[in-house]
This record gives C-alpha cells, structure tokens and sequence, in this order.
C-alpha cells in the first residue's frame, strides 16, 4: 500500500509540474543558423527549457503565437520556403504554407484566426500576405512598391503596421490590405527592423543600423527614443502585463536576447544560447489549452519534416482504424535500412523519429524512401539526409 501511494503521489507531483510549466510565462526565439537552425523555450529570464533543431538552410526568420500557445514561424530561404507550426512544448512540426521564398516577419490575429506575413523577395516583388490559421484561403494582400524590403509585422487597433528596412519607414494599412500609408517616415539611413504594439496603440520598432528602440503615439506622434547603442536590434516582443520588451541584437560578436522595461532604462542580457539572430515572441502567464486531435478518417503518410536535414527526421502517419503497420526505411538500392514501427498500432495519429542523434551507425548523406504499409496499401515519401 506504501509503494502505490508513493506511486500516486509521485504521479501528482510530475502533473503538478507539468501546469506549472504550461502555466509558466514563457519566451520562444529562432535561431537562424545556417547550418543547424533551431526553435527554443525558456522562461522569462532565458533559464532554457528546450530546444528543436530545425532543417539545415531553411533560415527561420519571423516567430508569432496564436491563442491556443501554438507558435508558428516562417523561413526566409530563397526556394521552398514554408510557414510552419509547432505545439507550445515544441513537438510535432505542421507546415501551414509551403513552396514560398523569403518569408521574413508573422503574426497571428488570433480573434479572426488569421495570420499576416511579410515576404521580401526583391524578384518577384515583396509582399503582405495572408492566410487562415491552417493555411487555407491563402492571399497576397499587398503588393509592395519596387525597392520595398519588408521585415518585422504587427497588429493593432485594425491595423496592419510592418516595418521596411530599405524604404526607411512604418507602414501602415486596414487588416483587408487597403488605405496604405506610410505611417511614420523616418531620418535617411535608417534600417526598422521588428514592430510591436502594447496593447494601448502606442508603436514600438527596432532600427538595425541606428542601433535604437524608438516608440510613437498611434497617429504617430510623441516619438521617443527608449534605448541607444544596442548592436543592431532586430525583431521584437512585448510583455504587456510586466511591461517589458523583449528583442535579439544581431551585431557580429554581439548576437544575444535582451530584455528592459518598456519605457527604457537598464537592459538585462538574458542567458539564451543564439549563434545567428531570428524572430522572439513572448507568452504571457497562462495555462494553454490544445483542442483534441480529431480522429483520423484515412490512411495517410505525411511528409517527414525537416527535409532535407542531417538531424532526426519526424516521419507522422494516420490510421481511421486499429491495422498491423510496418513503417521502414529504404535507400536507392531498395535495401531496408531503418524500420520504425513494426506491429499492430491503434488507430490514430502517430509519429517516429528517423535518425535521433545518439543513435548507433548513422545513416549516410543520400536519398531515400519511407514507405508505410497498412491495410494491403503502400504509401512512400521521399526523404534527403545531407551531410
């Protein structure tokens, strides 16, 4: 009897922990690096929780969080670029868009269950897109002048603010992409980066080259300078309820996550691992809650993510029913080299990792085949390792 309830009392222990981690406030931040990008969790003072590695050149760049704590961020690769999403405690990776180029700064309206992303291609011409949470109904709905290099995204009071870091300015325009206006012009040689807003309309931006935080009134009065001699600020976050701010300096030999108040004042370095800057967001002191998965009604094998990558692979299948499943790796020759799942599985949403590191006898640079078998079906997706 002793044992079960040291048993049950352990058990409540890890539940309770468990909340007060979702409850936790929490700073989520990308690190772009080229060849091992990563997403990460800590708290509020940098104390690391976790990190995801990311696929190798996809440069993840802009970072948001909608409602139900699900962070989504976008990648400024050339080709292929997607929009992503992720759970709060960083696990299974959904791409929402995908086939795009440049994507640069996101941000989630969580009322309309919209998201707002800039892209920066200077070929086909930069944008303001939009689309639905899941990536449906996909728009541009701004298409941007020549010379245009859109960065950091906001909303606020209705409004759609981005910040362009070759034109030197906020911009600003209704949440349906009309009534454009340069909101606030600023000084020659100025490089606006991120854009955020405090909940009581007044603008927040970074400028990379200046090396300032600056704020202004809604009709873009009252600017302010809050803080100066920072080494090229990029994309910033807002902690409304603690009233701070949040942001990644980007200067070579400088590249940190830095936290002040946001009126300015003293600035404290937080102890955030970050070799190339990316985008931050901040969540505020709240239990999320993930609405149930709903049952799968087909067989499915989705595309291993990231892909191509030279880390683990996340290999996610369906099942509408109970079936016996062997999930298996195949390269060029055909010759098995990896088996996954092998059994009878419940029905459901499943998920195995390809080449976690640590693994014994790493699987070589090269193509090759996941093939799922189920029910007398085969799927098969291809997958690149790189070295």
């Amino acid at each position: 009897m002793r044992t079960r309830l040291l048993s049950i009392l352990a058990t409540l222990a890890a539940l309770a922990a468990l909340a007060a981690v979702a409850g936790a406030q929490s700073l989520y931040w990308l690190d772009a690096n080229y060849a091992a990008p990563t997403i990460n969790r800590a708290t509020a003072d940098g104390v690391a929780l976790s990190t995801m590695p990311l696929g190798a050149g996809t440069l993840p760049e802009g970072l948001a969080l909608d409602a139900t704590g699900k962070i989504y961020w976008t990648e400024s690769s050339w080709a292929n670029a997607s929009l992503n999403r992720v759970g709060p405690t960083l696990g299974t990776i959904t791409p929402v868009v995908t086939g795009g180029s440049a994507f640069r700064g996101v941000v989630v309206d969580p009322a309309a269950q919209l998201i707002y992303w800039t892209t920066s291609n200077l070929v086909t011409g930069p944008t303001i897109r939009r689309a639905t949470l899941t990536g449906a109904s996909a728009v541009t709905l701004i298409t941007l002048p020549a010379g245009a290099n859109p960065r950091g995204i906001a909303l606020g009071g209705g409004r759609i603010y981005w910040a362009d870091f070759d034109l030197g300015a906020i911009y600003r325009a209704n949440l349906d992409g009309t009534a454009v206006t340069a909101w606030l012009t600023l000084t020659a040689g100025t490089r606006p980066y991120g854009v955020a807003l405090d909940g009581t309309g007044r603008v927040y931006w970074t400028d990379y080259n200046g090396g300032t935080i600056r704020r202004a009134n809604s009709d873009a009065s009252g600017v302010v300078t809050l803080l100066s001699g920072l080494a090229n600020p990029t994309y910033l976050a807002i902690d409304v309820a603690g009233a701070r701010m949040y942001w990644a300096d980007g200067g070579a030999g400088s590249q940190r996550i830095r936290r002040a108040a946001i009126s300015g004042g003293a600035i404290t370095n937080l102890p955030c691992p970050l070799t190339t800057y990316g985008g931050l967001v901040f969540q505020p002191s709240t239990t999320v809650a993930t609405p149930e998965a709903a049952m799968p009604t087909e067989f499915a094998l989705e595309r291993p993510w990231p892909n191509p990558a030279n880390g683990p692979i996340q290999v996610r299948f369906s099942l509408p029913h109970e079936t016996a499943v062997r999930l298996a790796v195949y390269d060029l020759q055909g010759r098995e080299v990896a088996v996954l799942a092998d059994g009878v599985m419940p029905a459901g949403s499943h998920e195995q990792a390809w080449g976690a590191r640590g693994a014994p006898a790493p699987t070589p640079a090269g193509i090759y085949f996941v093939r799922l078998t189920a029910a007398g079906q085969t799927w098969v997706r291809r997958v690149v390792r790189i070295p």
